[in-house]
């Protein structure tokens, strides 16, 4: 998934991250709302909206969740915290040798896991 701002970290498709934990994920078409149950939490999302509903409780997300080619997209944390899921990015930092001296930093994002 795309990020859902600048500067932001890669998005995670609500529906396919919530049924792979083995919860479940329901859209209401009437209100747009999206809620996903695991673990006997809910939490409703809502695109475009920044607040998200953790079992009725509002929780302001960092991002609002959107939509990417037909999938909910939302940021890591509301299910990091929510849920209480461990995760994390491997990635390798690499430093290259400019022409003129000094160094550039390339950072290479290998995997990203979840701990549930």
């Amino acid at each position: 998934m795309e990020p859902l701002a600048e500067g932001s970290g890669f998005a995670v498709p609500v529906r396919e991250l919530t049924e792979r934990l083995g919860g479940a994920c329901v859209w209401d078409a009437a209100t747009g709302d999206v809620t996903c149950t695991y673990r006997g939490v809910s939490i409703v999302l809502h695109a475009g909206r920044d607040a998200v509903l953790v079992d009725g409780e509002p929780v302001d997300a960092r991002y609002a969740p959107a939509e990417q080619d037909g999938v909910l997209a939302a940021d890591w944390s509301v299910f990091e915290d929510a849920w209480g899921l461990g995760g994390g990015v491997l990635r390798e930092k690499v430093e290259l040798p400019q022409d003129g001296g000094g160094t550039n930093v390339e950072i290479n994002w290998l995997d990203w896991y979840i701990i549930p």
